[in-house]
């Protein structure tokens, strides 16, 4: 035992079967161990972080969190298995679709969720660079054309008539 465990035990480890004791028995000493040092709430603590985990790097790292997690849960598997599918990256996701015959267990799953991305990182390791050489543009021309005369339309005549035609206009057709 070490650090703040230590730190408490120890102490009344020591005093045990003395007239000092506050703890007197093994079993009491247990029970107020587990008080000082154990979370009441492990379940929903455990629950709060397997729900918000996500797969940040490998698949790999990701499923063993989720498999530490996991072993303070009672959960089934299929509530597992969504739980698992819903943290995880959507390249392996959509890869998992595609698969015909879908994962019966969770242990299917991960097994296939990882292969998938082992394939999938090393297939990105593999490609070719991509070349950040810039693409030649075409040159515009920025001159303006001559004026040919034409005439700007009043904006208020084309509201009330879509098909106005200005005088000008008339006479040059």
């Amino acid at each position: 035992m070490e650090g703040a465990a230590s730190a408490w035990a120890l102490p009344h480890l020591a005093n045990i079967g003395t007239d000092k004791a506050t703890i007197k028995t093994v079993a009491e000493f247990n029970e107020a161990f587990e008080r000082a040092f154990f979370d009441p709430d492990e379940q929903q603590a455990v629950e709060r972080k397997i729900t918000s985990l996500i797969q940040t790097s490998t698949t790999a790292a990701y499923a063993t969190e989720f498999w530490t997690l996991l072993m303070s849960l009672d959960w089934n598997d299929a509530a597992l298995r969504a739980q698992f599918y819903k943290g995880l990256h959507w390249h392996v996701k959509q890869q998992l679709a595609q698969k015909e015959d879908q994962p019966r267990d969770l242990e299917a799953l991960i097994s296939a969720a990882i292969r998938i991305d082992n394939v999938r990182r090393e297939l990105e390791i593999s490609r070719p660079p991509r070349e950040n050489r810039p693409k030649p543009t075409a040159t515009i021309s920025t001159t303006r054309p001559a004026n040919t005369g034409t005439t700007r339309v009043d904006s208020d005549c084309l509201k009330a008539d879509p098909n106005y035609v200005s005088e000008t206009e008339r006479q040059r057709r």
